[in-house]
């Protein structure tokens, strides 16, 4: 026997020539479980049995093998047999990146922070080496984070039926390290003595002690101390952390900064004036604690901009350093603001093959108007930057000798500071491309590549669209397991002026596909579940876009907190490669606490007073309490139970909800049942018990469609209703209404929480009915149509209409609760909260409606800096008694009429923050409805012992504070 040749990562090739030429009897391979698969390794050998033997071949069969980048190590033995020789193919295999699980954190870090720390990418090669390095960097996070005394010990595990080793740490952390007094070095000036304070480093300002390490602390305290010097104006100030030394005998540790305060450097303007805050955020020096020239320049601008966007277009900045005593420094810009002018047109001429909407929704340039820009938009700048725009569209679409020319006329009509601007454009020759050939595309894919190719024979030519070209099919062969396609392009003259010819060449490369998919990771999820939402499967071609889209499938489950994806030996040059999806679960249990409160007219004293039918200034508290299981039973399900307590509402909701319904991701099916005690109309306190079947199957991305069945028994407490006393017996009625609906929802807005544009459109169609076992019988149209116009970065004009109407076609009325109530933050702000509409002709409480519809228009406005903003508004609508009764009326007949419109304008305040806007809105209603009431207690009503004909009115002044826009 004789080893005629080897190799190895680093190894060399021996090859003994007595065996060249021989026969071969047979090709083994030891061990015979190997990593790729049979039909695989007989096309990778370049020899066979009955060959004759040659060491060329041998090479190559190790070059092969070896890069495919399954193998560590590979050795050839051969050995005479049977009047030839067999050969054994000996081969060592190469491990790959499995799972990486760490042991024993004490967030922080987490344990997502340390798994990233090692730095072990799934599916990559393993290696022991990596290994220890990993384990260093383990110990150097822990360590940033006060675990000083930490150990770190790896586990692996070896699973040979897919060459994973998977990677465990356990780490022993010891008790986690303290801060001590700073040692401080350098030049810090005046605020030694302070510097302690500001790390934040303390708790409660030395008074309880010092507070543990973890790398977020450190970074924030040195910011601070940052943050501090910047203040004083010392702008070039560095803080630096030198080291931070461990004393293990008291566990604390001593910070050692170093910090060269600088001299003071003022920023300051001369000519006109600007905001200190304004400055900093245009000057970048602050930013960037930096002095060098291309920051002034950016800064000057910057300056310039700011400016012209107020009109004055001819504003020059200029800047200087001045170096003062002391070692201060001075820059100065000094601004020459100039006259304030205003565009009041913009003209765009000699455009024919694009029309003029399509020229000017690319401008950023515009004339001045009433809702937008009062002085206009404009400076020289903007207009380089729109006319490159238009020089980008046409040559975009084969016009490739454009002209675009600017014309400013100042002192337009007549007015010394009116401006107009002309944009000429010189078109010139459209090119066309005049024919195209493609080359190297496999004759069973021409069809597929000529449908996405977009500079076919007689199209437009441009740059643009072969760059789009080269992307569409690239992309293509990427998605589809070709991962060396490559793309050429040659563009040469037509046969006819103003042509080009165009030849695409295509390599396509070698082909992989999914060897099979590898799930590591799930401890109570159901894998059927996983299954079912990859996108690739074992035979597929290797498709990243197909890997990714099973990824988002399976974040969109809501029960992972991470899902990894990855390649098993990415760089190999095998055919058919495992896809790996290793996933960490989310927590199972979540808790959800919230405290919030109501502030409007939702009050009114003694509840049993009559007196304040509209209500009076009331407060709400609320408390929300939540607890919901995620994954339930491991298939992907969510149970959950929310309660809210008011004093006008008291509530207990349990939900159910499957996502995906039946492995589709555009359906959804959720079961609810409620418990609910509200006072949220003034006039009765009602009881529901409801239960609740839902099915939602979404359209298209923006178009969803929803089922739903409801059962409900609703109970009116005849002891609250303020009411005349006649109809008490009729409302007082427990009603069970069994509704069956269907809505369509239309959203294409860009942000549901503070939309800047698109539109939100609902229908709900219901109908209660005997057959739905319900004792009332009515129909149900509630329909919504909301649109969003974004004019400049800032301003949003927004509009909403909202209509309804409920059909009566049992021979029972409509129970109250069921009635249509309008009025207050989300609805209608000339009223109070669910005050709108038809009202008791003795006591003046609201009763309801069969129809309702209110418009709403809001102009929204920055106010002071990015988070506060102000909203102009227009409310018109009401309640009525029904369909028949809705007018466009705005003066009311009488104290007995409500089916009229009422109007209200008013301003509000937005306040930004990371859930919505914070809102409070004032109202005025100059028509607000006048109504009779009653002066005494329910008592008295029943009695005939109080005042009626007591002559009332809603306020003509509202206001609403909440939370979110109000549409």
């Amino acid at each position: 026997m004789a080893i005629v040749a080897a190799a190895t990562a680093g190894g060399a090739l021996a090859s003994p020539a007595e065996y060249e030429g021989k026969r071969i009897v047979s090709v083994t391979f030891s061990p015979a479980t190997q990593p790729l698969e049979a039909d695989q390794l007989t096309r990778l050998l370049p020899f066979h049995p009955n060959d004759a033997l040659n060491l060329d071949d041998v090479r190559r069969a190790i070059d092969s093998l070896y890069n495919t980048g399954r193998y560590l190590e590979i050795a050839i033995d051969v050995a005479p047999a049977d009047n030839g020789v067999a050969v054994t193919i000996i081969t060592t295999p190469h491990f790959f990146v499995g799972q990486v699980s760490v042991e024993g954190a004490d967030d922080p870090p987490s344990a997502s922070q340390l798994v990233n720390a090692t730095k072990l990418g799934l599916g990559t090669g393993f290696s022991e080496t990596d290994v220890t390095q990993a384990s260093l960097r383990l110990k150097t996070l822990l360590q940033s984070n006060g675990f000083y005394d930490a150990e770190v010990k790896p586990e692996i595990s070896y699973r040979a039926a897919t060459e994973e080793a998977d990677i465990h740490f356990v780490l022993t952390l010891g008790t986690r390290a303290k801060f001590s007094q700073p040692e401080i070095t350098g030049e810090a000036g005046s605020e030694v003595g302070k510097i302690s304070g500001r790390t934040n480093w303390q708790k409660w300002w030395g008074l309880l002690g010092w507070r543990q390490v973890t790398e977020n602390r450190v970074q924030q305290g040195l910011e601070r101390v940052r943050r501090s010097y910047l203040k004083s104006d010392h702008l070039l100030a560095k803080v630096q952390m030198e080291r931070m030394d461990y004393n293990p005998a008291t566990k604390t540790v001593t910070p050692h900064l170093r910090i060269e305060a600088g001299p003071e450097v003022r920023v300051k303007t001369e000519g006109d004036k600007i905001s200190s805050g304004h400055l900093k955020q245009l000057i970048p020096v602050y930013q960037e604690q930096s002095v060098d020239q291309d920051l002034l320049v950016e800064g000057q601008r910057k300056v310039e901009d700011f400016f012209q966007s107020a009109g004055y277009f001819d504003v020059k900045v200029e800047f200087r350093q001045d170096q003062l005593e002391g070692g201060e420094q001075a820059i100065v810009y000094t601004i020459t603001r100039g006259p304030r002018y205003k565009l009041v047109k913009l003209d765009v001429q000699g455009n024919k093959y694009f029309t003029n909407e399509t020229v000017r929704e690319r401008l950023a340039v515009r004339p001045a108007s009433l809702l937008q820009y009062r002085q206009g938009r404009f400076s020289l700048d903007l207009l380089e930057r729109d006319k490159d725009a238009i020089k980008d569209l046409y040559n975009a679409n084969g016009f490739r000798d454009v002209k675009v020319e600017s014309k400013i006329v100042t002192g337009y009509k007549g007015k010394e500071l009116d401006l107009a601007v002309a944009i000429t454009i010189e078109e010139g020759p459209q090119w066309f491309v005049s024919d195209l050939d493609v080359t190297g595309v496999d004759l069973r894919l021409v069809a597929v590549i000529q449908d996405l190719v977009q500079s076919a024979a007689g199209q437009p030519y441009s740059s643009f669209n072969v760059a789009t070209d080269r992307d569409n099919i690239l992309n293509y062969y990427f998605n589809n397991g070709y991962p060396e396609a490559r793309f050429d392009y040659q563009a040469t003259p037509g046969p006819r002026p103003d042509t080009m010819s165009l030849r695409y060449t295509v390599q396509e490369g070698r082909r992989n596909f999914v060897r099979d998919v590898i799930i590591t990771g799930l401890k109570q999820t159901n894998e059927k579940l996983v299954d079912s939402r990859l996108a690739v499967a074992p035979g597929d071609p290797l498709s990243q876009s197909q890997m990714v889209d099973g990824q988002r499938r399976l974040y969109d489950l809501g029960i992972f907190a991470k899902v990894n994806m990855a390649v098993q030996n990415p760089e190999g040059r095998e055919r058919n490669k495992y896809v790996l999806y290793q996933f960490e679960e989310a927590s199972r249990y979540s808790v959800s606490t919230a405290l919030g409160a109501e502030i409007a007219r939702i009050g009114g004293g003694d509840p049993n007073s009559l007196q304040s039918p509209a209500g009076a200034v009331g407060f709400s508290p609320r408390v929300s309490l939540g607890l919901s299981r995620n994954n339930f039973m491991g298939i992907g399900h969510t149970i959950g139970v929310l309660s809210r307590f008011s004093n006008i509402q008291k509530r207990v909701a349990l939900n159910y909800l499957a996502p995906q319904f039946s492995g589709n991701e555009n359906n959804s099916l959720s079961f609810s049942a409620l418990w609910d005690d509200s006072r949220n109309v003034r006039t009765f306190t009602s009881r529901r018990w409801e239960g609740n079947a839902q099915f939602s199957h979404r359209l298209s991305r923006a178009t969803t469609m929803q089922y739903r069945l409801t059962y409900r028994r609703v109970t009116v407490d005849e002891n609250t209703l303020n009411i005349s006393a006649s109809l008490i017996p009729l409302f007082s009625q427990p009603a069970r209404v069994g509704l069956a609906a269907v809505t369509l929802i239309q959203d294409r807005r860009d942000d549901p929480i503070d939309s800047h544009r698109g539109y939100y459109n609902t229908v709900d169609i219901g109908v209660a009915a005997r057959a739905f076992a319900s004792q009332t019988q009515y129909g149900r149209v509630v329909w919504r149509n909301s649109t969003y116009y974004q004019l400049g970065k800032d301003r949003v004009l927004a509009r909403s209409t909202n209509f309804g109407w409920l059909y009566n076609y049992g021979t029972s009325p409509i129970p109250l609760p069921e009635r249509f109530f309008a009025g207050g933050a989300s609805s209608h702000r000339a009223f109070p909260e669910n005050q709108a509409g038809p009202r008791d002709l003795t006591t003046g409480f609201p009763i309801g409606g069969n129809a309702f519809l209110v418009n709403s228009i809001e102009y929204r406005f920055p106010l002071i800096g990015q988070s506060l903003g102000g909203v102009l508004f227009h409310d018109a609508g009401n309640v009525y008694t029904d369909l028949n009764s809705i007018s466009f009326r705005y003066r009311q007949r009488g104290k007995t009429d409500f089916d009229y419109m009422v109007h209200a304008v008013g301003f509000g305040f937005r306040y930004r923050t990371p859930i919505g806007p914070v809102r409070l809105d004032l109202a005025f209603s100059p028509n607000s409805p006048r109504f009779v009431g009653y002066e005494g207690t329910r008592e008295d009503l029943l009695l005939g012992n109080g005042i009626p004909n007591v002559a009332q009115r809603i306020s003509r002044f509202q206001f609403h504070f909440s939370l979110g826009q109000s549409f």
